[in-house]
């Protein structure tokens, strides 16, 4: 089952344009981009969020979408999806 929903996950983004957005911060102190990732109109940290396939987590000051984060994962707890199945 959680091969399917990787394959999913995969098309997906596949063939898709996708765009970064960043907020204050760039990079956090390892050097890897914090970055919001558009497809479309779609928020996919969000979905990934929400789908239960990610859990929040804030790197100050980035907290643009700090809040609609907190409630998807809050959603996907009670709903038990994905990691939150246990």
């Amino acid at each position: 089952m959680e091969k399917k929903r990787l394959i999913i996950r995969k098309k997906r983004l596949t063939n898709k344009t996708v765009t970064l957005e960043f907020d204050v911060g760039v990079k956090d102190k390892y050097g890897r981009f914090l970055a919001y990732v558009w497809v479309g109109k779609e928020l996919y940290n969000e979905t990934l969020v929400k789908d239960g396939y990610a859990r929040v987590m804030t790197i100050q000051p980035n907290v643009k979408y700090q809040q609609r984060f907190l409630e998807a994962e809050r959603k996907a707890r009670q709903q038990k999806k994905g990691l939150w199945n246990v």
